[in-house]
C-alpha cells in the first residue's frame, strides 16, 4: 500500500499492509488480524477474475451482480468464521465499515472531558465538563457516556521522519499505564537538512544527536572507532558496524558487548542482533522489528512502557514489582537477559512462536514481539 495514498501503512501479523483504521479496530479490540480481513475491490474483482479462468461459472458472462456481490457476502462471511481472539470457534460478532451515514439511533456518542485539579484548591473541578456537555446538547448532541480525565504532562521528543505516526499510540498507551498525560514534541525533518545546518546549527546538531544509529554512534563515541559506519551509507567503510539489510556486523559484537552495549534480543540463528542495551544508562533501548504494532490500550508494549516509566522514574518500582521480585540479570554478557521459554500466539487459524523474549517484560505480562519487519527504531529517555 502506498503510504501517499493511504497514510501510514499498519502492518498485520502475517504481514499484510492495511490501512490504519484497520490496525486501529485490532488495537482497541486486542485481536489479531490477518491481510483477509481486509478487503479491497481490488482482491474482490481478482477473485472473480480467477474463478471466471477456472470455469466456476461455467462459460457465463461475468457480471457485477450476481457475481462480484456474492463475491463480497461469500468473503465476508468465510471471514467471519475465522477465530481472531485466541479462542476456538466462530467469531460472536461481525464488524464491518461501511462508507455512508447512520440514523441517529445507530451510534453511541462518547464526550471525553477533562476534569482539573487546581493547585489552590487541591480537589478536581466538573465544572468545564458541565459547560461542554451543555455546548454539545445545544448543538443536538447528547452524550451516551461521559469519559473524564485528569492529567499530569511527560514530555516526548519525537522526529518525524525517522518515527512513524504509529508510535504515538503506543507512547499513549504507556502513558495512560503510567497515569501521565503524552505531550509529544515533533521536531521538523527540515532540522536534518544541510541547509539547516548552515542557518540554524544549533537545530540541526540537536535534531541528528538522538537519530543516529544507536551501534554507530555507540562504537564512534565509546569505541573510539572514528570511521564506524554503514555499509548502506558508505559502501567502503573502512569499519563496517552495520552491513547488509542492515544488521550489526556478527564479527564485531564480542567488541561491542566488552565496551558496554549489549545485545539481549537475536534471531533464531544467534547471528542477527535484534535488541540492544546500555545497561549502565537509565533507558537506553534499540529495537529492529516494530513494536508499536503489539501495543494495546491496557496492555502498553514493554519497549514503549519502559521508556515512559523510566521517563516519569517509575521504571525501578515496576520492575521491582513485576511478579512480586526484583528481575536480575542473567549473566553479565546480556545485561537484563532473556527469556529462553516461547510463547505461542493464535494469528486467525495458524500458530505462531516467538523465541528469546527479553525479561524485561515490566509489567502486564508485556514482551517484546517482532512482526517480521526490520527497521531500526531507538527510543532513549533523554
Amino acid at each position: 500500500m502506498s503510504p501517499f495514498e493511504h497514510g501510514e501503512v499498519f502492518v498485520l501479523d502475517d504481514g499484510g499492509e492495511v490501512d490504519l483504521d484497520l490496525g486501529n479496530y485490532e488495537r482497541f479490540l486486542d485481536i489479531k488480524l490477518t491481510r483477509d480481513n481486509n478487503i479491497t475491490t481490488g482482491k474482490i474483482y481478482q477473485s472473480v477474475i480467477d474463478k471466471e479462468r477456472r470455469g466456476d461459472y461455467l462459460g457465463k458472462t461475468v457480471q457485477v451482480v450476481p457475481h462480484i456481490t456474492d463475491a463480497i457476502q461469500e468473503w465476508i462471511e468465510r471471514v467471519a468464521m475465522v477465530p481472531v481472539d485466541g479462542k476456538e470457534g466462530p467469531a460472536d460478532v461481525c464488524v464491518i465499515e461501511l462508507g455512508g451515514t447512520i440514523g441517529p439511533g445507530n451510534f453511541c456518542l462518547v464526550h471525553v472531558s477533562l476534569v482539573p485539579v487546581l493547585k489552590a484548591v487541591g480537589e478536581p473541578k466538573t465544572k468545564p465538563t458541565q459547560h461542554s456537555v451543555r455546548g454539545l446538547r445545544g448543538l443536538g448532541l447528547t452524550p451516551n457516556i461521559l469519559a473524564c480525565r485528569s492529567d499530569k504532562p511527560l514530555d516526548i521528543n519525537i522526529k518525524e521522519k525517522l518515527s512513524l505516526f504509529c508510535h504515538v499510540p503506543a507512547l499513549l498507551h504507556a502513558s495512560v499505564d503510567c497515569r501521565r498525560k503524552l505531550v509529544v514534541d515533533w521536531v521538523p525533518s527540515s532540522d536534518l537538512e544541510e541547509t539547516a545546518a548552515k542557518e540554524a546549527p544549533e537545530a540541526h546538531k540537536a535534531a541528528w544527536r538522538l537519530l543516529k544509529i544507536a551501534v554507530i554512534e555507540f562504537a564512534r563515541s565509546v569505541m573510539n572507532l572514528r570511521e564506524a559506519n554503514s555499509m548502506e551509507f558508505d559502501p567502503d567503510t573502512t569499519a563496517p558496524v552495520v552491513i547488509f539489510m542492515p544488521e550489526v556486523n556478527p564479527n564485531m559484537v564480542p567488541e561491542f558487548e566488552k565496551a558496554g552495549l549489549v545485545f539481549v534480543g537475536k534471531d533464531e540463528t544467534g547471528k542477527r542482533m535484534e535488541i540492544i542495551e546500555l545497561p549502565s544508562h537509565p533507558y537506553y533501548v534499540g529495537v529492529q522489528f516494530h513494536p508499536e504494532f503489539k501495543s494495546r490500550p491496557g496492555k502498553p508494549s514493554a519497549v514503549f512502557l519502559g521508556l515512559i516509566a523510566a521517563s516519569c522514574g517509575q521504571l525501578d518500582a515496576r520492575l521491582q514489582a513485576s511478579d512480586g521480585q526484583i528481575i536480575q540479570p542473567a549473566s553479565p554478557a546480556h545485561g537484563n537477559g532473556y527469556s529462553t521459554t516461547p510463547r505461542t500466539y493464535r494469528n486467525g487459524g495458524s500458530l505462531k512462536k516467538q523465541k528469546q523474549l527479553p525479561i524485561k517484560s515490566l509489567v502486564n505480562g508485556g514482551s517484546f514481539r517482532s512482526n517480521g519487519n526490520c527497521v531500526h527504531v531507538q527510543h532513549s529517555s533523554t
